[in-house]
């Protein structure tokens, strides 16, 4: 059965993720290999079924990646637009998304460099 997202197993994805730095942390030295963020993912895969949210199915490790990229990647989105907005003189409104400020362990993993070498990473 196909796992359904809903902000409450989100906001757990995004805590379980926090706590795993090797999975978000692109820093040289901690940067995990593939079979090792495969094995995080998992663990977060398994907490999630913990909770009392896994009533209808099980979350795979292969759900909560494609759920974190979904989450990383709108970040990002957010971040970048603030910063445009920023650059040309607007008013600096913060993003509105409700997963904005649960999601700023990531901000400084996102520079002009990052691009190229996560897509190496996988």
């Amino acid at each position: 059965m196909v796992k359904m997202w809903n902000d409450d197993s989100r906001l757990i994805l995004i805590e379980e993720v926090r706590k795993r730095r090797d999975v978000w942390e692109y820093k040289k030295e901690r940067y995990a290999t593939s079979e090792k963020k495969k094995e995080l993912f998992a663990e977060v895969a398994d907490a999630l079924n913990a909770s009392n949210l896994a009533t209808a199915g099980i979350y795979t490790e292969e759900d909560v990646r494609t759920q974190w990229k979904n989450l990383k990647d709108t970040f990002k989105r957010k971040l970048k637009r603030r910063q445009a907005e920023a650059n040309a003189g607007l008013e600096d409104a913060e993003p509105t998304w409700r997963f904005w400020h649960k999601m700023q362990f990531v901000k400084n993993n996102f520079g002009p460099d990052r691009n190229r070498s996560s897509s190496l990473n996988k």
